[in-house]
């Protein structure tokens, strides 16, 4: 049965740590493939610098094309509405016939997923993998999630200090951002002037 990496984000716009972690993660856990899957409308934040979604997707595609294991879904851009994480994993597992979907989050969610819509209804259809944004990260299960800890799982992934939003404002200062992302993702944001405030 395959094993199904779910990563979920705003990508906006995917970078070199997004396609790291993911690598390293399928690796470690030995899974079939990952399903990247852009949001359309977060419900814990907005996008900032926000721009349409087709652009995210087209960046997206383009970052992952070389890559056999790494996939597109889109599944939320096409709901035009809230994304809500248990909405996505039940369609998905439709989807694919499979009940091993892996679900891939920061650890600075972890403390927080009690917030996440229906989060314990998400262990029936996901595994958590957690991955490490800092060194330090002691791998701690808060007290409301203890009773799916068999259910969570810490990646040991490289901690790569680039974000979508350090970039957005490198972007801004007209500073280099080359070998940050893609050099396909970085021609479409030369193409649109993504990200200096252009109204697009």
């Amino acid at each position: 049965m395959d094993k199904i990496g779910i990563f979920g984000g705003a990508f906006n716009p995917l970078h070199i740590g997004h396609l790291i972690n993911a690598q390293f993660v399928l690796n470690e856990f030995s899974l079939t493939k990952i399903i990247f899957v852009p949001t359309h409308i977060p419900p814990h934040k907005d996008i900032a610098d926000s721009i349409p979604a087709k652009l995210r997707l087209k960046m997206l595609r383009k970052g992952i094309k070389k890559n056999k294991n790494f996939f597109l879904s889109r599944i939320e851009i096409e709901n035009n509405n809230t994304s809500y994480t248990i909405n996505t994993l039940k369609l998905l597992s439709h989807k694919y016939n499979t009940s091993k979907l892996y679900l891939i989050i920061g650890n600075e969610w972890l403390n927080k997923f009690n917030t996440w819509f229906k989060y314990e209804e998400i262990f029936k259809y996901a595994t958590l993998i957690v991955l490490r944004r800092d060194e330090k990260i002691e791998e701690n299960i808060p007290i409301f999630l203890k009773k799916f800890s068999d259910k969570i799982f810490f990646s040991r992934n490289p901690v790569i200090k680039i974000s979508s939003t350090y970039i957005r404002e490198l972007i801004k200062k007209d500073m280099d951002v080359k070998y940050m992302l893609p050099e396909s993702i970085l021609k479409i944001i030369k193409k649109y002037n993504l990200y200096k405030g252009v109204k697009l």
